[in-house]
């Protein structure tokens, strides 16, 4: 059985319009957290691990 990706997904839910609308709101989140991800490893690189870690608290 093959694995439906996540274009395939989003695709299907276009017709179903409270889905499409929980996807479309899922993934912004998602992207989201991916930049605040990718904020606190560019911090690390700046200032170590260490004094981001302080940095949080």
């Amino acid at each position: 059985m093959k694995r439906k990706s996540a274009k395939d997904i989003v695709g299907e839910a276009r017709e179903d319009f409270t889905t499409y609308d929980l996807l479309k709101e899922y993934y912004q989140d998602e992207e989201e957290d991916m930049y605040w991800g990718e904020e606190q490893l560019d911090l690390i690189g700046m200032i170590g691990k260490g004094n981001q870690l302080v940095k949080q608290l």
